[in-house]
């Protein structure tokens, strides 16, 4: 929490590594909630993370609005294909993305379908990993 309001507060920061933190579903939504406020955050590296699907979903509200962030990392943390949807559904509006990691996320088939659908209307998306990613 205390990470997302320095986030808030600090708007120069552009890079914010939490790789290996136990950030958690808590703290994927604190720095979603940061996100609507800050605009120069480009890359966010949440990589095994424990972030689940409400993070996931909280991550992917703040796509549909945020026009700064150009790389997210969820590698290594269960999004699942219900939070895998939810940011296909924002980067059918999201323009800003250009690098999205999904390696061992276990989005499953559905998921995966939904990213790859999304594709079809996103034309900022440049890089996207599903390496490791449940089958299921």
């Amino acid at each position: 929490r205390a990470l997302a309001d320095a986030l808030m507060l600090h708007p120069p920061l552009t890079s914010l590594d939490l790789a290996y933190n136990k950030v958690g579903e808590r703290g994927a939504r604190a720095l979603a909630g940061a996100l609507t406020i800050n605009s120069s955050l480009t890359l966010l590296d949440l990589c095994f993370n424990d972030v689940h699907g409400a993070g996931a979903h909280a991550l992917a509200r703040v796509l549909t609005t945020n026009s700064s962030l150009s790389s997210l990392n969820l590698n290594g943390n269960n999004v699942g294909a219900d939070g895998a949807c939810a940011i296909a559904d924002a980067l059918d509006t999201n323009s800003t993305l250009t690098s999205l990691q999904l390696c061992a996320a276990s989005v499953g088939a559905d998921g995966a379908r939904a990213i790859a659908n999304a594709l079809d209307s996103n034309t900022s998306l440049t890089s996207l990993q599903f390496g490791g990613s449940s089958r299921r």
